[in-house]
């Protein structure tokens, strides 16, 4: 169980629900060393399935579903965005 968005960075996770934000915000890409996370279907999956693992330990409760979809948003210079369906 761990952050993985966050873990990558090296820094430690934010106290309880706020760690979810935290490592929500740690998917972007900090440099050309880092890849956003969010940017492949793969990835953001399996930070997703990782990140709700952590919550549901620290929350003690259960994340609903989440299904990604590919769509193409040019209001982000035409950068291919992942849309979440609760």
């Amino acid at each position: 169980m761990g952050w993985p968005a966050t873990v990558r960075y090296g820094i430690d996770p934010a106290p309880d629900g706020l760690a979810l934000v935290q490592d929500l915000l740690n998917t972007a890409s900090a440099g050309p060393r880092e890849l956003d996370l969010l940017d492949r279907a793969e990835t953001a999956v399996t930070w997703w399935d990782e990140a709700r693992t952590s919550w549901e330990a620290t929350a003690r409760r259960t994340a609903v579903g989440l299904v990604l979809t590919e769509t193409i948003s040019t209001g982000c210079a035409g950068s291919v965005m992942r849309c979440a369906r609760w």
